[in-house]
């Protein structure tokens, strides 16, 4: 859960220095625009997607948000699926990162391998080991039952960036953690899809980049 504390640390007698402690999604954010791709950037989000967890840090009109309770960014729990999606972890259903979780995705390619389909996948499941990582890499490479998993991904995830693009207006959406494994397959399928979502006759201006700090950033 994120969270914002003000602490102040005694540094001697006459020296109390204020430390703030806060959510990383929100120190990504501050990495990319004092040192990555949002320098410059008034209008811009970081999306951080794991295994198992969709984070984001939110800067408008120069701004970090933060919110009344400190929940602004949360955007993992934007319910894009509440009819049948899975349960998240958060307990509601159809949760945006229930979606694009690790968990959902390696279950639809196990079931997948099970019918017979051919993979480069079928090395590892037979080794009883199935990454994310792989499937972002074959879909990478090309491998049909990869780069069918990531489409999926890729659908869920415009869902929940129509949502953010209707009520931020962000000029630059940055992408962070594991899918940028998948290389320019999943950031192209994002670029083909952000027409076609809310407004469609009203051109979409933002950009969406991969973050290129590396999985440190914000630490």
């Amino acid at each position: 859960m994120p969270f914002t504390r003000l602490l102040c640390a005694e540094l001697g007698a006459d020296c109390r220095v204020p430390i703030l402690i806060d959510c990383i999604n929100r120190y990504q954010a501050i990495a990319e625009r004092e040192k990555g791709i949002a320098d410059g950037a008034r209008n811009f989000i970081i999306i951080d997607a794991l295994d198992e967890g969709i984070g984001s840090g939110i800067v408008l009109h120069g701004e970090l948000l933060r919110g009344s309770q400190s929940i602004s960014g949360e955007i993992g729990h934007l319910t894009v699926n509440p009819i049948d999606g899975p349960e998240c972890i958060c307990g509601a259903r159809g949760c945006l990162e229930a979606m694009v979780s690790a968990k959902r995705v390696l279950g639809m390619a196990a079931a997948a391998l099970a019918r017979g389909v051919e993979s480069c996948l079928s090395a590892d499941r037979r080794a009883g080991a199935l990454h994310l990582d792989a499937v972002c890499e074959g879909a990478a490479a090309g491998d049909p039952l990869c780069v069918s998993l990531i489409d999926d991904v890729a659908c869920w995830f415009l869902v929940g960036l129509g949502n953010i693009i209707m009520v931020n207006d962000p000029e630059l959406i940055i992408i962070q953690g594991q899918y940028v494994k998948a290389g320019a397959m999943f950031l192209s399928r994002l670029h083909e899809g952000i027409s076609h979502i809310g407004l469609p006759d009203v051109e979409k201006r933002v950009r969406i980049e991969y973050s290129l700090l590396g999985e440190g950033a914000g630490s």
